[in-house]
């Protein structure tokens, strides 16, 4: 963690609570890149705070299964029953 904040410039802003969302945005950005350190040190920050990996979805793309749940295609979360 040390080496990221000597090679990014970053200080101890990660103590503030006021970047939840971009947290989980760099967090799914360095998943997507395949590196675990950063991705671990993302999971170590919301961990901290107590924030979900969950995303606020606005659930566009849906489908419905066996007629009867409807399916966020994005997220997976049921969206509702009919």
């Amino acid at each position: 963690m040390i080496s990221n904040q000597e090679k990014y410039g970053w200080t101890n802003e990660w103590l503030t609570s006021d970047w939840e969302e971009e947290c989980r945005e760099e967090m799914r950005i360095h998943l997507e890149k395949g590196d675990p350190r950063d991705v671990a040190i993302y999971a170590m920050f919301m961990i901290y705070r107590n924030w979900s990996t969950h995303t606020t979805c606005m659930h566009i793309t849906t489908k419905f299964i066996n007629q009867k749940y409807e399916v966020c295609l994005d997220c997976g979360n049921y969206i509702d029953e009919k």
